[in-house]
């Protein structure tokens, strides 16, 4: 996780919870309106939490041939969903605690 343009904090085994699931009727993907990422690194911890709304549908494959299309079909059905998103990321690091709230976006890829 970053703060003022600096890597402060990683963990290889934070937690990720989705919630808010939303089913998409044509693909049958669900896609999590709201994602929380929890980490601990010693005494150090961050958590950082996003909600999503406007889901924007992508396919991944829009932009290739007809023929390989229906190729990678055969196989993969690739989406992308874009959420416009407010979120905030609550940190205490070596003993210093900050948040930072805003607003932005996330996406998913899904492959079937």
């Amino acid at each position: 996780m970053g703060y003022q343009g600096e890597i402060v904090f990683t963990d290889a085994s934070a937690e990720i919870d989705f919630t808010r699931m939303r089913q998409d009727a044509e693909t049958g993907y669900r896609v999590p309106l709201q994602i929380r990422v929890t980490g601990r690194q010693g005494s150090d911890r961050a958590t950082w939490r996003a909600r999503g709304e406007n889901l924007d549908r992508r396919d991944l494959l829009k932009d290739y041939g007809p023929l390989v299309r229906f190729l990678a079909r055969t196989i993969t059905h690739p989406y992308q969903y874009r959420l416009d998103a407010d979120y905030s990321l609550d940190m205490a690091i070596q003993g210093v605690e900050a948040t930072v709230r805003g607003r932005g976006e996330y996406s998913m890829d899904y492959f079937q």
